[in-house]
């Protein structure tokens, strides 16, 4: 297909440098899946600040100025999902935008797509802020929520363990970070630091785009275009490395035996 080349049975388009989509289009499927993702280097501050940023963001737009107002949006799109969620692989950090909705040919709404993925724009550059940046309310609540589910990991103890023999482990590794960061790097985040700390996110972290059901593939890069391309600005950061750094010390494991 003109513009694409086939990658892992996908096809892919590269919109600009550090901007790469990935679609599947496959009228066996009755639905639309589509997953964003912005990469970044595991880092403590840069993970809760992306972490901290997606909680605030899912909690509405300028526009639609609470998670209410954003549900009942997504509701009249045939109930349509959407949520933002961080996550690991090995030592990078990624924030996750994930968009579900039933297929056009399934409902026979035209135009629903594109207005999905018009809300999923409206999201991520258009959130709820102030004079000094997001709401510092919902900043207080989402930065509580955050360290709860931080703290809440000392309740269950297999968690626990492992967490503790990760952090012993990787004592001096990006990889002992959480998803959210730490609670002492989450209370360093004000509010109009983390709407500029977002913004730079969103214009030059690399970004993987992917779209999985029945769509017309065209149509899908051209709607994901015009809702990713307008945060970019700057100079892309580069890919974040993964794999091990060094190896770990060679008697390490006679230790452990003996212990």
């Amino acid at each position: 297909m003109q513009g694409f080349q086939p990658s892992g049975g996908f096809l892919h388009r590269r919109y600009a440098p550090g901007v790469d989509l990935f679609l599947l289009p496959d009228r066996s499927f009755r639905t639309v899946s589509v997953r964003v993702h912005f990469l970044q280097p595991l880092a403590e501050d840069a993970a809760a600040g992306l972490a901290l940023s997606g909680a605030v963001l899912r909690q509405g737009t300028a526009r639609l100025p609470s998670r209410l107002a954003l549900q009942r949006a997504l509701d009249e799109l045939c109930g349509a999902e959407l949520d933002l969620e961080t996550s690991r692989v090995g030592e990078v950090h990624l924030l996750e935008v994930d968009l579900a909705l039933p297929s056009e040919r399934a409902t026979g709404e035209a135009g629903l797509l594109k207005k999905a993925v018009s809300l999923l724009a409206e999201t991520l550059a258009e959130p709820r802020q102030e004079v000094r940046g997001f709401p510092a309310g919902l900043l207080r609540q989402e930065r509580r929520n955050l360290k709860d589910a931080i703290a809440a990991t000392r309740d269950h103890r297999p968690s626990w363990a492992s967490l503790s023999c990760l952090r012993a482990i990787c004592a001096r590794e990006p990889y002992r970070i959480g998803r959210l960061g730490s609670p002492q790097a989450l209370d360093r985040l004000k509010a109009g630091n983390l709407l500029s700390f977002w913004r730079r996110s969103a214009s030059r972290l690399p970004i993987l785009a992917y779209a999985v059901g029945d769509f017309d593939p065209a149509r899908m890069a051209d709607l994901l275009a015009g809702a990713l391309l307008p945060l970019r600005s700057g100079r892309p950061a580069p890919l974040p490395r993964t794999g091990f750094r060094k190896a770990g010390p060679k008697h390490s494991i006679r230790r452990v035996a003996r212990a």
